[in-house]
């Protein structure tokens, strides 16, 4: 495999789950180094090409979802099952269910963000001092004498 084709794959694998080069480093089981070496400067670096090749075909299945938060889903761990990352790092084919799950789950967590809290409007600062100050009628007290 060629410098040009590992640097192509490296660049797919960051931007399909959104991470950074020490991520890559740790699914490619390597030091960030090496992967820097590959993926900046073109240099051949220390890494295992079977592995680079199966997290690129993983890389590629979970793009094809067009995930809306790619870096969180790829952290998140589902109904007691690993992250896709532990799949990736355990070398275990990503299931064919879990990914569009992900997809639901990515979907209705953005519909929620998108709706806000749900909680009070937004109040100005004086609407808000009016639930808790005290109504002046008018008249000045003299405590002192």
């Amino acid at each position: 495999m060629n410098i040009d084709n590992q640097q192509r794959m490296i660049g797919v694998i960051r931007n399909s789950f959104d991470i950074n080069l020490s991520t890559v480093a740790e699914l490619l089981h390597c030091q960030r180094r090496n992967v820097a070496d590959v993926f900046y400067k073109g240099r051949c670096g220390g890494l295992d090409t079977d592995q680079l090749l199966f997290v690129f075909i993983q890389a590629k299945r979970f793009a094809k979802l067009n995930y809306i938060r790619p870096d969180y889903m790829f952290m998140r761990p589902v109904l007691g099952q690993p992250s896709v990352k532990q799949h990736m790092i355990d070398r275990k084919e990503i299931g064919g269910c879990i990914l569009p799950f992900l997809k639901t789950i990515d979907t209705l967590e953005a519909e929620t963000r998108a709706r806000g809290q749900g909680g009070t409007p937004f109040r100005s600062a004086r609407e808000a001092a009016d639930d808790i100050s005290t109504p002046y009628f008018g008249e000045s007290y003299n405590y002192g004498n």
